[in-house]
Order: structure tokens, then sequence, then C-alpha cells
């Protein structure tokens, strides 16, 4: 099974007391993406691989040593077991 899905959206941030981590005005665009493989081996056992990206406008992600970037990415390894 192949999955694929894309979220772009632009939460509303225009309300009093939503000016949270500098997401105001143009610069909260935000998206998500999401691809994965699931391989179900047997009728009680699915494996799956999936990559995730989160991206912002601005450089909000911070890395351990202090830098920033736009992009946060994961790849995930998932089972499920149906009994």
């Amino acid at each position: 099974m192949l999955t694929f899905r894309y979220d772009a959206f632009d939460p509303n941030t225009t309300k009093p007391g939503s000016n949270l981590a500098g997401f105001t005005g143009d610069a909260n665009k935000q998206s998500l993406m999401i691809m994965g493989l699931m391989f179900k081996p047997s009728s009680v056992l699915t494996l799956g691989l999936n990559y995730q990206m989160l991206t912002f406008d601005k450089e909000y992600i911070v890395n351990y040593d202090g830098t920033t970037r736009k992009n946060l990415s994961r790849l995930y390894f998932n089972t499920i077991i149906d009994f």
C-alpha cells in the first residue's frame, strides 16, 4: 500500500493573545508532507515505512547545536499487529 498526503495551511493568528513564537502576519504558513509504504506479509502483521516533512515560512526549528532551520524531516518505521 502506498500513502501520500500533503497539507498546506495558514493558522489564524490574528486573534488577541495568539502572538506565539512569532507566528503573526504572513510569516505563519506551514506545510506537512507524508509519504509512506506499507507491507502486509501476513494476515496479522503490517510493516510500514514513512517519511514526514513539516515546513514553516521562517526558521522556527532549533537544532541541538543552536542553529535554526525551516524544515523538520523524520523517517518512521511502523508495526501493526492485528489479532
